[in-house]
């Protein structure tokens, strides 16, 4: 099935639209993400590691980090981490992306500032909570079920699939993640004090 329409206004060096195919998504994994500093919760995500089958038959596996990061002194932010890696003659080899987007219900990244991320191979989302406050609360806990769209380039094919919801089980890991972003939260007032 191909899906037209995958909007990549503001993508460096290219605008417009391109044509998707649409993915099948094989399995996907959700794990909290939490790293701290001196005892303090520094940065608090859900990670997502997709398989996805793509409609030539060829398997991607799509990792995707949705992190809000409270170091001390600097602004709160949000930043999405997307990679691709696709399953060559048994082996994963890392694909470089062109262009992601993710999407669920009203919230999208297509404010956010975009980059290749620090390998240049994967590709990189931010905004912080004061240009992107509503994007900044409401993404992170919402991202379970959402759309996701990547550009490997040209004639290495562009992909839309999505995500799947949180089932029961799975719902440790949004409180998880909540519990790190208010202790967090209260760490950054604690240093104001």
């Amino acid at each position: 099935m191909r899906l037209v329409v995958l909007p990549m206004l503001g993508w460096a060096g290219f605008s417009g639209a391109a044509v998707a195919d649409s993915a099948t998504l094989i399995k996907n994994k959700y794990e909290p993400f939490v790293s701290t500093k001196a005892g303090h919760a520094e940065i608090c995500g859900i990670h997502s590691l997709s398989a996805v089958k793509t409609p030539n038959r060829h398997i991607i596996y799509i990792e995707i980090s949705v992190d809000k990061s409270y170091v001390i002194g600097k602004l709160p932010f949000l930043s999405i981490k997307v990679t691709a890696s696709k399953l060559i003659n048994g082996k994963l080899i890392q694909q470089k992306i062109k262009f992601a987007s993710v999407r669920v219900g009203k919230y999208n990244t297509k404010g956010m500032r975009a980059s290749p991320s620090e390998d240049g191979l994967g590709y990189l989302l931010v905004t912080d909570m004061v240009r992107s406050p509503d994007l900044f609360m409401n993404f992170q806990h919402r991202f379970p079920g959402a759309w996701v769209s990547i550009s490997l380039g040209r004639n290495k094919g562009n992909y839309t699939f999505r995500l799947p919801v949180l089932s029961k089980g799975d719902t440790s890991t949004l409180k998880q993640i909540a519990k790190c972003n208010i202790e967090a939260i209260d760490a950054r007032l604690a240093a104001k004090e």
